[in-house]
This record gives C-alpha cells, sequence and structure tokens, in this order.
C-alpha cells in the first residue's frame, strides 16, 4: 500500500511512493554494519581545520544521539578519473567525498550525520535516493573519512 509522498525534482511530485522493505538480493550484497550517529545540534561543536585547510565541526559524543546499531551497509572508496572522490560544495567551500556507502531505503540517514566503522568516523556529506519502477530501491551515501580530524 501506498504510505508516503516524495518530491523528487523541483517542482515535480512523485504521489504514494510504495515504501517496501530493502531486496533480499540488495541486502546480501551489504556485507559490513556501521552505527550512525546524529548531533543534537550542526551549530554547536569544536571548529578543528583538517589537512586541507577547511574548517570542519566536530561533535563530542555528548553532543549526539544514536540513529542506528548495527545497521548493513557497504561501503566503497571512490575515485574521479585520477582524483581522490568528489568535490562536493557545501557551507560556502568545496569537500572531498572519499567513500561510497550504500544502504537499504528505509534507513533513516541525513546530512552531517556521523557513520562509525570500527574506529573509523565518517561525515555524510550527501544522500541521494536511487529508484526502481515505482519505489525507492536504495541509498548511497557520499561521505569523508573525519577519524584522523
Amino acid at each position: 500500500m501506498p504510505n508516503k509522498t516524495q518530491i523528487v525534482i523541483n517542482q515535480f511530485a512523485i504521489n504514494n511512493i510504495v515504501n517496501v522493505p530493502c531486496d533480499s538480493v540488495f541486502s546480501n550484497l551489504l556485507i559490513q554494519s556501521c552505527t550512525i550517529k546524529r548531533p543534537y545540534d550542526s551549530s554547536e561543536g569544536i571548529k578543528k581545520t583538517n589537512e586541507y585547510g577547511e574548517v570542519v565541526m566536530i561533535h563530542t559524543d555528548s553532543q549526539r544521539y544514536t540513529i542506528g546499531t548495527d545497521v548493513s551497509t557497504r561501503v566503497e572508496n571512490i575515485s574521479q578519473r585520477g582524483k581522490t572522490g568528489f568535490g562536493i560544495e557545501i557551507q560556502g567551500g568545496e569537500v572531498r567525498a572519499t567513500y561510497r556507502f550504500f544502504f537499504c531505503p528505509e534507513i533513516d540517514i541525513q546530512n552531517n550525520d556521523i557513520a562509525l566503522i570500527g574506529t573509523r568516523e565518517y561525515q555524510v556529506l550527501l544522500v541521494s535516493e536511487f529508484y526502481d519502477a515505482d519505489s525507492i530501491h536504495h541509498k548511497e551515501v557520499l561521505l569523508r573519512n573525519i577519524s584522523n580530524l
């Protein structure tokens, strides 16, 4: 049964998108697991500078709350024809996304969330939903490693 409406591009709306559970073939490809944390307030935190001179916001564990644990995912290192990662314009500057995570469509993940795999932390830069004929098939998330900041 249709259970939600999703705005897709500009002013075009696809009404009554069916929210289906993750496809079993696709979920078998998600061989890793992560924890997703969200900052309480994205404007509060500690400002640091990374190796590229970008000012980044680091949130302490007391400023985050956990969205999900043991979330199935697949991690892929990305590059763009000789360059490391993709350039994404956020907060008035360009940030290099160097990792792509794949998630099932029902996972709640947003920009600026933190994905933890082991001791590595990744900042979510861009969340994209991919559709099949009548439903959301999966989510692809572009991230960057913030463990070394």
